[in-house]
Formats: structure tokens, sequence, C-alpha cells
């Protein structure tokens, strides 16, 4: 996977500007003399030729459709524009075009440009749509004919949100008082435990997460336990620990039974299951909220964050049962000023699940001979830390959708189901892993800040033979200090979140 040649990124439109800027004081320098100057003549912006691209007619229809809905001042994107305001747009025209032409607008992180990947809501641009970006700028940014501008069709989402917006959630489910993190330290997890009142089974189908303080918050995850009288009794004492609402979580919520219901990460959205899928809620189902927030960046505030759920009808029960499960996750160290993106070689970490798997063929250190922080120093003196994490299922199974998730060194994550060959008898068996897979989800320019889950037009169906196999590198080439496997946001993860059915 790592052997794909990365894209070019233009920054025709950044460059342009750049240039444009420095010939100016260049030409505004060398024209200094003692006589006057006659004062500026502000002239109309000219006519566009009749088969020059402009805003109104060809930029401002994609703008509409593929812009606005985020950078409303409401929804994820952290920066609110007005695209009405022709004269802000045309100033701003150069970062706009340019952050097109590289593909960090619109954030859609997976590369399905060699096939890898067949995804519901795809926000990403056609080439063609980007040329006419790039056309527009060439061209002069005209503004043109406000007439000509066609409105386009409203977006409809193929995994069908509206019916959210249709129907009013369930339940919201929030920590019962404002909290306020600890100023002391830099990663502050607390958990919070919500009781719904779950009387009998439920059938959860969407859900909207409502970040309240996003200087802080790094992410969230509404966990599932049951409500016995062990948990009960666990919570009691976690909660008396100290007088904040909630109890501290770090490294996990420490209650029996867990499941995952719902997760949130900078650039993630509501979820709607497909249509007919759902993750059942026994009677009794405790919600315990964790949430992460950071305070290395100087963020400051009171936070109590919220969800919207959405579910079945009592008493019905959806056509598929799905459940989302992690993935992932190595004892590993990286080198400081390592960039494994660079590195021609690669030192991995692997890890196996399933009985009598043999070692993959591209070999590595499997992280059940790791018994030391030495063991794991000798890794990654290559220059390169990889991680492969091989899931092997019990049974035929369908994915429905990946999240992959790293932190902030992490640079390109690739998920994969590649086949498997079993030998020997039932009772020693031997499954050897094959080449010649499938690509679920490739990105080789992973970015923290635009997470969320990436939904498979048809479910890919995994055979009993077969394992899933997740694959993480990092870039610590701007460190002195070598980072290591954590929750915190100055540590590293290599994590996939699957929706899962039989």
């Amino acid at each position: 996977m790592f052997g794909r040649k990365r894209g070019s990124m233009r920054l025709s439109g950044v460059k342009a500007g750049v240039w444009g800027v420095g010939l100016g004081l260049l030409v505004g320098l060398t024209a200094c003399s003692d006589e006057p100057k006659p004062a500026p003549v502000v002239e109309d912006e000219p006519e566009a030729p009749s088969d020059a691209l402009t805003y109104h007619k060809d930029v401002r229809p994609l703008v509409e459709a593929n812009c606005i809905s985020c950078h409303d001042g409401k929804s994820v994107a952290p920066a609110a524009l007005d695209f009405t305001d022709v004269e802000k747009v045309k100033q701003l025209a150069p970062l706009i075009v340019a952050s097109i032409e590289n593909r960090t607008m619109p954030p859609w992180q997976a590369d399905t440009s060699e096939g890898c990947g067949d995804f519901r809501d795809d926000i990403s641009l056609s080439q063609v749509e980007i040329d006419t970006f790039s056309g527009w700028m060439d061209g002069g940014t005209q503004l043109g004919d406000p007439t000509e501008f066609v409105a386009p069709e409203p977006r409809r989402s193929e995994l069908g949100i509206e019916r959210l917006a249709d129907t009013p959630p369930t339940m919201e489910i929030k920590a019962g008082a404002r909290y306020t993190p600890d100023q002391a330290v830099d990663d502050d997890f607390r958990c919070f435990v919500v009781d719904p009142g779950l009387e009998e089974d439920r059938f959860l189908f969407g859900w909207n997460v409502k970040p309240d303080n996003r200087a802080v918050l790094h992410h969230l995850i509404a966990f599932t336990a049951p409500g016995t009288p062990d948990n009960l009794a666990m919570i009691e004492n976690l909660e008396a620990e100290d007088e904040a609402p909630g109890y501290k979580c770090f490294g996990g919520i420490r209650l029996d039974g867990q499941g995952v219901a719902a997760a949130w990460a900078p650039g993630a959205d509501t979820v709607a299951l497909p249509e007919g899928t759902a993750m059942r809620l026994p009677a009794g189902t405790l919600f315990v909220v964790q949430m992460h927030y950071n305070l290395a960046e100087g963020g400051m505030g009171d936070d109590q964050s919220a969800i919207d759920l959405w579910m079945l009808p009592k008493g019905e029960e959806p056509e598929i049962e799905g459940q989302n499960i992690f993935i992932g996750n190595l004892p590993f160290i990286i080198p400081p000023r390592v960039n494994g993106i660079e590195a021609e070689t690669c030192d991995t970490i692997y890890a196996l699940t399933g009985p009598g798997m043999a070692p993959p063929p591209e070999g590595g250190t499997n992280v059940d001979t790791i018994r030391s922080a030495a063991d794991l120093e000798d890794v990654g003196k290559s220059g390169c830390v990889q991680q492969d994490f091989y899931y092997q299922t019990d049974g035929p199974l369908r994915i429905w959708s990946v999240a992959p998730h790293m932190h902030l060194t992490g640079q390109h994550i690739s998920i994969e189901v590649l086949p498997t060959e079993t030998s020997g008898s039932p009772a020693n068996p031997t499954t050897t892993i094959k080449e010649g897979g499938a690509c679920l989800i490739d990105m080789p320019r992973w970015d923290f800040n635009w997470q969320r889950g990436y939904w498979f037009k048809e479910p890919v169906a995994l055979p009993t033979s077969g394992v899933v196999r997740l694959t993480c590198r990092y870039d610590n080439s701007g460190s002195d200090e070598q980072i290591g496997l954590g929750e915190g946001s100055g540590d590293e993860m290599c994590l996939g979140l699957l929706f899962i059915s039989e």
C-alpha cells in the first residue's frame, strides 16, 4: 500500500499570489523618482469574454453545492465564510483555489483514485470541478453576471441523514452538570454516566454529537455498559474519588461488558446507519460518555457536550443488527527525528488475532515477543515504525464502514482485506496470510482535524478465511522526543472503528 505514488499538490493560486505581491513591490521600488505621480484610476472590472469562467455562472454553483453547508458558522468547519460577499471571495480566491487544488478541501481523506473503496456521501470534487476553480483563477477571478447563476440541486445524503432531520431524536444524553477540565494536566479524561432508563431492548440507528467547547474537546466516545450490580458499585466508588461531576477515566471506562455506541472527533458529522440496520441496546444499558479534553494548546472554559440519539420505536427490530468494534493499538515507540513516509525501509510491529496464524509474509516483530521498553527501542532504528494489525474473523462478516484514527504524527493509514489459507488438522490448524486482497480504505495524507466514518455503498463481505489488516505510519521528524502508544494528544494511536454485521 505504501509503494503508491502520492499525488502532486498544485498551489498555483498561492504561488501566483505570492509572486504577484513580490513583483509589485519590486516594480514599486524600482520606479521611485521625485516626479509627481498622477492619481490612480479606479476602473470597473473588465467584461469577461463570452467563454471565460466566471464566479456566478461557473464557480458559485459548485460553492453552494460543496462549501456552504459546512462554512455556515454552525457546522463542522472552524471558519465561517460568506460566499455571497463577492469581493471577499475574490480576495480569498488564491487560498480557496489552492486548498481545492491540493484536495485539502472539501476534507475527504480517502484516496479512491486507484479503486480503493466505494463510499456513500463522497464529498470530494471531481477533476473537472477542480479544473473549473483553477480556470477561474487563471482567468482573473471574473465575477460575471449574477443573473447567470443557476442554483444547484440540493444534495441528498446516500445514508439518508435527512430522515434524522425529519424525526425528533428519541433522547438526548449529556452530563448532569457542566464540567471544567483540570488545567493542571495536558489531557483530562472524564467519564459521565447516563441512565437512559431502557426497560426493554431498543435499537439505535442514528446519532448527532453536539460538541459544546471545541477549544478543549479532543474526542468523545459514548460507551455502553450493562447496569449490573458490580458495575453500579464500581461507578459509585469512581464518582466518589473527587467532588467534580463524573469520574476520572484515563485508560478506559473501567466497567465490565462495555461496547461502543457512538464516537466523535474533529471533522465528524451526523451519522445515520444504512436503512434497515441498527445497533441493539439491551434493557438496562448505561451510557458512559468518555470525554477527552486537551489542555496543551491553551484551551479554556467548561463543557457540557451532548448527543442526540435516534432509536427505532419500542418493539420494532431492524432487518440487520450490527455493532461497532475497534481494531488496532499495539505498544510501540517512534524514535525522534524519523519520518516513516520518506523511509525506504520500515521496521514493523504486528499483531495476529486468531488461532494458529502464521507470521505475515512482510515479516516484522511480533508484539507478543516484546517484553520491555528496550525491545521496543530496537524497532525503528531503520528510521521508520509501522504497525500492522491483523484481525481474523470467526465467521462470515460484512463490513459496512471504517473510521481510521491516529493522532498528530500519524501520516498514512490504510485498511485491507486479505485472503488466508488454512492447513493442518482441525485441532491444530495453521492459517497463512496471502496477498492479493481488497483495499478498504487508504489515507496517504492523514489529517487529525478531519476525521469521519466512511460508509461503503455496498457492505464488504469478509469470508471466514480472511483477515482485516490495519496499517499505520508516522512522522516524528520534527521532535527530539520519542513517542509511544497512549491516549494523550502527544501520544500516538493506530485504530480502526468498524461497523460490522453477520
